[in-house]
């Protein structure tokens, strides 16, 4: 599921009976990490030295905090009877010498004492911060079926206002949009039947921005505003790589495999990452692709604008289609209705092979904006249509 911003995570060394290790070879008995916690297959030592198995399972838990990326602070609590200050104290020590020796910069480490009643066992536990993940994206829109989540096995429903951070990926089903607000000022559109990984997202005190996306499935759009000399924003495929220096373009898997770039605005640097690892600069108004071997093609100019022919402004009864000129070239025409002149709140798509389309029969009653774009035998999207509007009535 979509993961909103947290605070401190915490973890204690507890003693996790009947608990099954996941690595019988761990002298800890198996760690692992269970809703903010480390748990142990057998209690921790609080001792004034460690040694032999003691020291190697002091050993594993400072390399498992090693692998915190965004680690900030440990905290090492022994907690021991009043009247034993002095091994709590020794223990502490001993844990602090083995997590340095893991790694951990022992600037990072701190120690507290709490005591119990004489006769109790003591107990040592240790707990870390990290600094919330930073939301880099979220859900500006949406219709149909979305979901989002960590990784593709582990996907929930999406809502509009929902933040992602880097790692995270959105998922659209057949016949669904998704639109992304990115933190350095870009959109991205998601396509029907798309997924994309959010990757690296950042703009430095310089407004220069570095976004890297990976495209899973599918298609998307990104708009993607000039940050000047210094700045990137890369889309990558499994087979190649759109390096971009501000403009508005598409990224596409190919059917017959491979990607597909089409440049609306700007231009693209086009790469393959696998075979040639060639590349090709694609103008505004031109598509390249690169096959799934790393072929990488000419520039070639997209089919131009389609013209509307109705409705072009008021009303439109339902019993009349929408209707635009052919062009030459066009094997199919992608048509978009919406419900604002920018084209991204209730966005719905619909596919049509002739210039005309009934006015779909669940389309709400209201005023509609609407736009074509032709589609030629290599399944390259041209230049979209200017953007018209009508109303029409209740079904």
């Amino acid at each position: 599921m979509l993961r909103h911003c947290k605070t401190v995570v915490g973890l204690s060394l507890v003693w996790a009976a009947g608990w099954v290790s996941v690595a019988a070879a761990d002298p800890c008995g198996g760690l692992r990490l269970d809703a903010g916690t480390v748990q142990s297959g057998a209690p921790l030592p609080v001792k004034a030295a460690l040694a032999g198995d003691d020291l190697a399972c002091a050993t594993a838990v400072g390399a498992l905090l090693k692998g915190r990326p965004q680690l900030r602070s440990v905290t090492i609590a022994a907690k021991v009877p009043i009247d034993r200050r002095d091994v709590g104290a020794q223990a502490a020590a001993a844990w602090t010498k083995a997590l340095v020796g893991a790694g951990i910069a022992e600037g990072r480490i701190s120690t507290v004492l709490p005591t119990t009643n004489p006769g109790t066992a003591p107990v040592l536990r240790i707990a870390f911060r990290e600094p919330a993940p930073r939301a880099v994206a979220l859900v500006q829109t949406m219709t149909g079926g979305v979901q989002a989540g960590p990784a593709l096995d582990k996907l929930g429903p999406a809502t509009v206002g929902a933040q992602m951070i880097a790692g995270d990926v959105a998922v659209t089903a057949k016949a669904a949009t998704a639109r992304l607000a990115l933190a350095d000022g870009s959109f991205v559109a998601l396509g029907s039947d798309s997924a994309v990984r959010i990757g690296r997202i950042e703009l430095n005190a310089e407004l220069k921005r570095s976004v890297q996306l990976e495209l899973v499935k599918g298609r998307l759009e990104a708009i993607a505003e000039f940050k000047g000399k210094g700045s990137s924003f890369d889309v990558l495929t499994a087979t190649a790589m759109a390096g971009v220096r501000g403009t508005r373009f598409r990224v596409r898997h190919l059917s017959v495999g491979g990607t597909g770039v089409e440049c609306l605005a700007g231009r693209i640097e086009l790469q393959a990452t696998v075979g040639s690892k060639g590349s090709v600069v694609v103008e505004a108004g031109q598509s390249a692709t690169v096959d799934a071997t790393g072929n990488v093609s000419a520039a070639l100019p997209l089919l131009g604008r389609p013209q509307l022919q109705a409705p072009l402004m008021g009303d439109h009864a339902r019993s009349a289609a929408l209707t635009w000129q052919p062009l030459p070239g066009a094997t199919g025409y992608l048509i978009e209705l919406a419900g604002d002149g920018e084209m991204v709140t209730q966005l719905r798509t619909y596919g049509s092979a002739s210039p005309q389309l009934g006015v779909p029969a669940d389309l709400p009653a209201g005023h509609w904006f609407w736009r074509v774009t032709a589609i030629d035998r290599a399944e390259t999207s041209g230049i979209p249509s200017k953007i018209y509007s009508f109303r029409v009535g209740a079904p």
